[in-house]
């Protein structure tokens, strides 16, 4: 309705405010007397440089706000009256990058609201292709993990893995009825563009006492599962149970060993290949790499049953927080391991669970340098997937080691959403600058120095870092933009012919054309 002169009084019921997508805008639209949520109202905490923002829903007459970037520095504060009980904090002239944002009532009547925040250059969730290189591990059934496909692909994730248990698809004995929860996060996670591994795990009460199948009804059974599982979903590729060889997994009466293992592969392997010969089968997914139980599968046949090769390298001494670099030597070991049991050949090779928990290394700053470097280490030696574990915190609780694998933080009443941690930030900037581009050589620097390259030509991007400060030079001879791991950027103009950069536990990512590389000091 528009007036241009006084036109007396008029008398509203209920009024609405529609946005695009279907939300309505208005609190309290029936104007009846309620007590307001304090929280966010940002549905998503990932936000594209120039549209970020922060919506606040809290009855007070006057709130103050401040914004840190991931070093502590405040940027920005203010205060802000909010309008019916709500604000809107305009960030639209951040640049890329990770921050903190602190709300509160100077009056004091509730605690304040924080939360972390990401700002991206490139939106990743409107990517004109996805690289499928990059995946994460979920637990889709789990209601934490509910519409969590929009953040895993905001972070540039192409494929996520998910156990998908038996026990609670085939309730009814030989009938396959997969949940509701089920069915909507599978469709959550393809609607996000997102490719599907499912876990075929792990045991059902109809068979060998609910133990893990050894004998020929229950393998069988399992098999069957199996087909209908990939049938329901039309996956590209299914895993065959999850770490077999770690006991507490493991109740087979038939035991945690390899030959049990390839009896079960092969009843499952034989049936997807002749019932779905397009999907892949990948295995053994070991706790830890197991060089001893692989080889004895390899022994035995396994490399005939087995499209892909997938492992657990948890390899790391549990907090000496030495990172990611003992990948190399591990991998240029199971690479050879396979072509010594397949006549010379390798076979493709995913590590379907990776990550460091931020409370087992102290900080999420060594989690997100952990993250970066173990897929730029994994891409560079021979590895075709890469699946961080995992993706949503486990537990609220920060000192809970087996909780604080993820990258970013479960929903609470005050900040209904995933909140991003560091290796969100982390990840998001690795697939925006290596998204799509071929690893293409690795510099030759020192002991502890390293530097991929991924891509061809002017579009080559070197991912770069030391375990100890290092400086290093490039030949050069343009101006080279260096991207820091949290995404800002700068530019190196030649000195003589050569670019110099000093190196350490955080990635720095040098695009340009560049030529070779020395030591510094």
């Amino acid at each position: 309705m528009t007036a241009n002169a006084e036109s007396g009084s008029i008398r509203v019921d209920s009024a609405r405010a529609i946005s695009p997508d279907g939300a309505d805008l208005v609190q309290n639209g029936s104007f009846e007397q309620y007590e307001a949520a304090r929280q966010l109202t940002n549905t998503s905490l990932v936000m594209p440089t120039h549209q970020a923002m922060l919506g606040v829903a809290w009855q007070a007459p006057l709130l103050a706000w401040s914004i840190e970037d991931h070093t502590g520095a405040q940027l920005k504060s203010g205060e802000v009256s909010p309008a019916g009980g709500i604000s809107v904090l305009p960030l639209g002239d951040l640049s890329q990058g990770f921050y903190s944002a602190t709300i509160a009532d100077p009056a004091g009547t509730a605690e304040p609201i924080s939360t972390t925040f990401m700002v991206l250059d490139k939106d990743l969730t409107k990517r004109d292709s996805v690289d499928d290189r990059f995946g994460v591990m979920i637990h889709v059934d789990r209601d934490y993990y509910s519409q969590s496909g929009a953040i895993a692909a905001q972070l540039g994730f192409g494929t996520v893995r998910t156990d998908v248990r038996w026990a609670h698809v085939e309730t009814t004995q030989g009938q396959y009825d997969f949940p509701e929860n089920l069915n909507s996060g599978i469709h959550d996670l393809e609607s996000n563009r997102l490719d599907v591994l499912p876990v075929s795990a792990f045991r059902n009460p109809f068979y060998d006492n609910n133990r893990v199948p050894s004998s020929d009804e229950a393998l069988a059974a399992y098999a069957s599962y199996t087909d209908a599982l990939i049938a329901q979903y039309g996956v590209n590729a299914v895993e065959i149970f999850n770490e077999f060889n770690n006991p507490p997994v493991n109740n087979s009466a038939c035991g945690p060993t390899p030959e049990c293992y390839m009896q079960l592969l092969r009843a499952n392997a034989n049936r997807v290949h002749e019932s779905h010969p397009g999907t892949l089968v990948v295995g053994p997914a070991n706790a830890h790499k197991d060089d001893a139980f692989l080889t004895s599968l390899y022994q035995q046949g396994a490399l005939d049953y087995l499209d892909v090769v997938s492992f657990h390298p948890y390899d790391y001494d549990y907090g000496d927080n030495k990172g990611a670099e003992f990948l190399v030597e591990s991998l240029n070991q199971a690479h050879d391991r396979i072509k010594e049991y397949n006549n010379g050949e390798s076979k493709p090779i995913w590590l379907t669970e990776l990550g460091w928990s931020s409370t087992l290394v102290k900080t999420d700053e060594l989690q997100a340098d952990y993250l970066v470097r173990a897929q730029a280490i994994s891409l560079g030696n021979g590895v075709e997937r890469f699946y961080w574990y995992d993706l949503v915190n486990d537990h609220l609780n920060f000192l809970d080691h087996e909780g604080n694998f993820g990258l970013v933080r479960r929903a609470s009443d005050t900040v209904p959403t995933f909140q991003p941690k560091l290796a969100a930030m982390a990840q998001a900037i690795l697939v925006s600058k290596i998204g799509g581009k071929t690893y293409s050589a690795q510099d030759e620097l020192n002991a502890v120095s390293y530097s991929y390259a991924f891509g061809s030509g002017e579009s080559t991007t070197r991912v770069a870092w030391a375990t100890s400060p290092t400086t290093v030079s490039f030949a050069a001879k343009s101006a080279v933009t260096l991207t820091d791991q949290y995404g800002a950027v700068s530019q190196l103009e030649p000195v003589k012919g050569k670019i110099t950069v000093t190196l350490d536990g955080q990635t720095v990512y040098l695009d340009g054309t560049l030529g070779p590389a020395e030591v510094v000091e």
